[in-house]
């Protein structure tokens, strides 16, 4: 199946030592599935705003951030998501799915910056919040969550220090959870039923 000339061509070893070729190509109801040449399986994720967004080393392999729209049904709302893929040993997968911006009708947002911490075995996600308050000052939070490299597994959790109560980011961390929890059997298939599982209900309200 031919790539999609939207994606320049672009190399990758997300198999330790195997430069691949990384594309998208076109899938019925306005979905793609993201193949790196060499390697199976394909990801397929929804095809609305997705992209490239980065290519990060980790454990002497690269992992691929795609992110694409997930945006509520109701149109209420701009949701961004990444699902970070990578060869885990037998395959690939998807090791964790991120929100990277959230925009509240209201104002609200969120923002997320993924990067390769600098030993290369963790990722570090760079987060910033705010949501305003009626006529007192605008709610801000940044903070940073970490994913640590497993073999064989999604990436884990790994925060420096438990989020605070009542935080953005503790919010965040029990919706992370439930979807840990589902990546925890391999998935090829950014579906319904995984991104169904973070709602902007637990975001920054407009």
């Amino acid at each position: 199946m031919p790539l999609l000339a939207a994606l320049p061509a672009r190399f990758a070893t997300l198999h330790p030592g195997i430069a691949s070729e990384l594309g998208f190509a076109p899938l019925p109801q306005e979905r793609l599935a993201f193949r790196a040449a060499g390697l199976a399986p394909a990801i397929t994720l929804p095809g609305a705003r997705a992209r490239l967004a980065a290519l990060l080393p980790i454990a002497g392999r690269q992992v691929a951030v795609l992110a694409f729209a997930a945006d509520p049904a109701s149109g209420a709302g701009q949701l961004d998501l990444a699902a970070i893929v990578g060869w885990d040993g037998a395959g690939l997968r998807v090791l964790a799915i991120e929100v990277v911006r959230w925009q509240a009708p209201g104002g609200g947002w969120l923002g997320t910056r993924v990067l390769a911490t600098a030993d290369r075995t963790r990722l570090l996600l760079q987060r910033d919040a705010a949501a305003p308050r009626g006529l007192r000052p605008w709610q801000r939070e940044s903070w940073t969550d970490l994913l640590a490299w497993r073999d064989g597994a999604a990436l884990a959790d790994a925060p420096a220090r438990p989020p605070l109560p009542q935080t953005w980011q503790a919010r965040l961390a029990v919706v992370r959870a439930r979807v840990a929890s589902r990546l925890a059997t391999p998935c090829a298939d950014v579906a319904e039923d995984v991104i169904g599982l973070i709602s902007p209900a637990d975001l920054p309200p407009g």
